[in-house]
């Protein structure tokens, strides 16, 4: 869940140099709890009447078209009908047992394997980490710094051959829908990611890229989303605050609207498109997600992009093959509306 770095301006600089740099003094100390203690020193709303909590198998496409998916939904875990066993059956979602450890992550995805390490002070990507190197952090007792793992993408691997995504995200996928299958280089890989934060973790304000909605599942532990509705003003302050790097901590900036949503072990998160938040990690956690692109949100996800074009964001930030996955969507409506089959030779952007 790659995402754009975020503004720090509001911590002072010699602070997040001597964070990045590994130097240990009292100061680099509290830095490493200023998240927790910005989080602390604010009041947010209750999600009571944001959140739609619903069982798995309600969880339908009949159901998203009619209420239009407009607002973060939770499956708590063993929220189903009588007819289905647990959330995961109903959800037609398949995980790994809860006794996964990070060695065991490791061990799947291969040791060697470079994985990008988020230095949480600083909200910066730290170089040179291996998963041998991550999952030895994990296991220390006394850390030094709070680090955080949130775009470890595993299609591919080992791991994922345990993991089958939600039904409701399978349907709606643009990728898994419109990617031809003949097409196996440069395929979007957002659809899997593993997330393994430590407790203290923070992942500051953001926007999914390309307004992608996302699902998350916790495997192990525990999550804490801030999250603030898309609306036309306060897309506005969050394009501002990106671009001009404000000394603000974001919520600030629309006060009164930025909700706390607590997530425990087994829940099952769906966010909208275009949806601004934070994320806050309580307990050791383990997480499996990933990004979609899909026609219930295509105004959004074209907002998104076109604030992501203003903000000049980098494009290691940006939904991979955006505009060429928007024209297999064009091409294969078109094709099914006229009820051809498409031939495999005839392909926009063959290059």
């Amino acid at each position: 869940m790659t995402k754009k770095p975020p503004c720090n301006s509001w911590i002072s600089t010699p602070l997040l140099e001597q964070s990045k740099s590994g130097q240990q003094t009292a100061n680099t100390s509290a830095l490493q709890s200023k998240w927790k203690d910005a989080l602390q020193e604010r009041t947010f709303l209750p999600c009571d009447t944001l959140v739609q909590r619903i069982a798995g198998e309600d969880l339908t496409l009949e159901y998203l078209r009619a209420t239009g998916f407009t607002s973060p939904i939770i499956v708590d875990e063993g929220t189903t009908h009588k007819n289905k066993s647990d959330s995961h059956a109903a959800l037609g979602m398949k995980m790994p047992p809860r006794t996964l450890t990070v060695d065991a992550v490791r061990d799947a995805v291969g040791g060697e394997r470079v994985v990008p390490v988020i230095d949480v002070a600083s909200q910066s990507e730290m170089d040179e980490w291996t998963m041998d190197r991550w999952a030895a952090y994990f296991g220390e007792e006394n850390k030094a710094r709070v680090l955080n793992v949130i775009s470890l993408e595993i299609s591919g691997t080992r791991l994922a051959e345990q993991i089958v995504v939600p039904r409701i995200v399978r349907e709606l996928d643009w990728v898994d829908n419109f990617w031809p299958k003949e097409r196996t280089y440069n395929v979007p890989k957002v659809q899997l990611y593993c997330l393994m934060s430590v407790q203290g973790s923070f992942t500051n304000f953001h926007i999914d890229f390309g307004g992608s909605s996302v699902f998350y599942h916790i495997l192990r532990g525990s999550k804490i989303f801030y999250v603030v509705e898309p609306t036309t003003a306060n897309l506005k302050k969050y394009a501002e605050w990106s671009m001009e790097q404000e000394n603000n901590f974001f919520s600030d900036l629309v006060d009164g609207q930025c909700f706390k949503v607590e997530l425990k072990e087994g829940d099952t998160l769906f966010v909208p498109a275009g949806w601004i938040h934070a994320v806050y990690t309580p307990t050791n956690s383990i997480v499996f997600g990933g990004n979609f692109i899909h026609s219930l949100h295509i105004p959004m996800q074209n907002r998104i992009t076109d604030i992501e074009i203003k903000t000049d964001t980098h494009v290691k930030f940006r939904f991979p093959q955006f505009d060429r996955l928007g024209w297999y969507v064009a091409l294969g409506c078109a094709q099914r509306g006229s009820g051809k089959r498409r031939r495999k030779s005839v392909f926009l952007f063959d290059t």
